[in-house]
């Protein structure tokens, strides 16, 4: 008897295998149709697994409309027409199945791919989702499901979405949600879908390691080679079509500086000063990703010494980042680093490498800070998120550990070489709340936006505006009815001036609704009639304040910027506090308008002990 493993087949294999059951479904439910039988009906004390609106038949009513077309097209398997191509199959589709459509919205994603893990960057796939749920649309329109994700879960997820909006779904290769069979291809599309992308990911590394096993390299050489992108003789490609791989060769003035690294350290020189050495003799270093000026940094060295390509080895998948990120996506059998041998390429002997790479208790893993201040402050002169010392230190200090290195490489350069007590900074981010919130502009200002948001003429102007877009709606499916019944073509300007008007219509009243309001009314009398007082009391009632309020600091306080020292060796803050998250949160509700107030301060702590800490405002409050 075939054991487990049998039934784990090839991608290929699998893939053939859900197509045939899709196909063989789509067979079954034509079969049903032809026949007239259909899968028996659940009892009416059930609910139905599909809850959208019926499509009327023949001779009766029909039902009009919002239809959303989605596209989407990636770069890897299809071209930009691709877009056009699919909207018109989608159009071709609503035509044909005699749909009668009231506005149509298009949503679209240009060369991004349709896996979960991408989802936050496709615009047009988001724009969907969200005209679902507002009940923008009430029929999706695809070509197929793979075009909505690749994902199976997701699919899945979205398939209880519509049939929770009750929107219909229909797609060009043949699904129907108003057939009884319709969650069924829909969830053997998604796995398809699925299965698609896992296998061009195969095809991908399998196309990759055989590029490497004939003997070519992948990605953007090495400091210390250059790329020469070669013909299937190894001779220089004259033009894109002769290309067939890629080779590294040795940059001699490159290779000549990382020999000197090697030796350098191997002597017992630090990272940090081989690094301001460099810069010094003014060596061109290695050039960023995001093209941006460099120097030669310890962590440039270090990245050098590290590097097996030095003594002939390139390893495939070997990297931290890859290893974290395949972890991360389940890829627990493409985890694994693969050593191609390139002698051609080595700089440095074997015995060199490895005593410039002894193990030092370091692992490389950074650990993250759990502190309430990790990743709140930043440097006024790099911008980089300032760092905090080692817990067990007495007092622990905010530094920016950017400029500290490249201070050590280069003197020259300015940067922050100046901390600021953890303990000042907390005492200062107490204190502007209380100055902010105490100070009668502030509030009355704030005020004075809320009310702006219960003006009744805008209320006035919307209402009107609603019940003029039902009027003129009604006259538009009147005047659309009678052109589909009578064929009459001296209606079509008639209905192309309604559709204009309406659709000028619904943009001014939605512009309207966003300026006046879109929560509650009441959360903004609220917000209107807290007292300075209560704000205070609410944000500052214990201790333990800041830490309480950790999860919203970032939107309460968006900017802390550490300036350096004055003259007289205070701490120099620049601060951005929004009023509106501070009103939001003292009255437990939604955020209205965002209101922030900047302005510069000061912090010294005393010279005796126990110590107390003195803090001034030095600019006045910008709102």
């Amino acid at each position: 008897m075939c054991g487990y493993g049998c039934y784990i087949l090839c991608r290929t294999n699998r893939e053939m295998a859900v197509r045939h059951i899709i196909q063989s479904v789509v067979n079954l439910i034509g079969q049903n149709h032809e026949t007239g039988t259909s899968r028996p009906r659940r009892p009416s004390g059930r609910r139905s697994s599909n809850n959208h609106p019926q499509q009327h038949h023949a001779g009766g009513s029909k039902h009009m409309y919002n239809i959303g077309i989605y596209a989407r097209y990636s770069t890897a398997d299809q071209a930009a027409t691709s877009i056009e191509d699919q909207i018109r199959r989608c159009r071709n589709t609503i035509k044909s199945k005699g749909l009668l459509v009231s506005k149509e919205y298009v949503f679209q994603d240009k060369a991004i791919s349709g896996s979960a893990s991408v989802q936050s960057q496709r615009a047009g796939y988001n724009d969907l989702i969200n005209a679902i749920k507002s009940k923008k649309i009430n029929l999706l329109v695809v070509d197929e499901i793979s075009r909505l994700s690749r994902n199976s879960s997701q699919v899945f997820g979205l398939k209880d979405l519509i049939r929770e909006h009750q929107v219909r779904l229909i797609t060009v290769d043949g699904i129907d949600s108003q057939a009884a069979e319709w969650e069924i291809l829909v969830g053997l599309g998604g796995i398809l879908a699925q299965e698609e992308i896992d296998n061009v990911r195969f095809l991908t590394v399998r196309g990759m390691v055989g590029q490497l096993e004939r003997g070519y390299m992948l990605a953007a050489p090495a400091y210390g080679y250059r790329r020469v992108r070669v013909d299937a003789a190894g001779q220089p490609a004259r033009n894109e079509e002769e290309v067939a791989g890629t080779l590294w060769e040795v940059s001699p003035v490159e290779a000549d500086v990382v020999k000197n690294i090697y030796g350098q350290r191997a002597s017992g020189t630090t990272l940090s000063k081989i690094a301001r050495k460099l810069n010094q003799q003014k060596v061109l270093p290695p050039r960023p990703r995001d093209g941006s000026k460099s120097l030669w940094l310890g962590s440039t060295v270090s990245n050098i010494i590290r590097n097996p390509i030095y003594r002939g080895d390139f390893v495939y998948r070997g990297s931290a980042s890859y290893r974290y990120s395949s972890k991360k996506a389940g890829l627990i059998a493409d985890n694994k680093a693969q050593t191609f041998s390139r002698p051609h390429l080595r700089l440095v002997d074997d015995s060199l490498w490895h005593q410039c790479n002894k193990v030092k208790g370091y692992t490389g893993q950074k650990t993250r800070s759990d502190h309430l201040l990790a990743g709140l402050v930043t440097c006024g002169i790099c911008g980089g998120n300032l760092s905090l010392t080692s817990p067990s230190h007495t007092s622990r200090v905010l530094y920016c550990s950017a400029c500290a290195s490249r201070k050590a490489v280069s003197p020259d350069l300015p940067a922050q070489t100046s901390g600021a007590g953890v303990d000042g900074v907390l005492e200062l981010l107490g204190a502007v709340i209380k100055q902010v919130v105490a100070d009668p502009d502030v509030l009355i200002a704030y005020r004075e936006r809320l009310a702006d948001k219960l003006k009744t003429d805008d209320m006035q102007a919307v209402t009107r505006l609603r019940k003029e877009i039902r009027i003129q709606e009604k006259a538009y499916q009147g005047i659309l009815a009678q052109y589909i019944s009578s064929g009459d073509d001296t209606l079509v300007d008639s209905i192309s001036r309604l559709f204009t008007c309406l659709t000028t219509m619904k943009e001014e009243c939605r512009a309207l609704e966003q300026q006046i309001l879109v929560t509650d009314p009441d959360n903004i009398r609220k917000q209107q009639e807290i007292t300075t007082e209560e704000i205070i009391h609410q944000l500052l009632q214990d201790t333990q304040h800041l830490a309480r309020l950790r999860p919203i600091l970032k939107k309460l306080f968006p900017v802390i910027e550490f300036c350096g020292r004055t003259p007289k060796k205070a701490c120099l803050f620049e601060i951005h506090m929004d009023i509106g998250v501070a009103v939001a949160t003292a009255t437990n509700s939604e955020e209205i308008e965002e209101h922030v107030i900047t302005a510069q301060y000061t912090v010294q702590a005393s010279h005796t002990r126990p110590t107390t800490w003195k803090i001034d405002r030095l600019c006045e409050i910008i709102a």
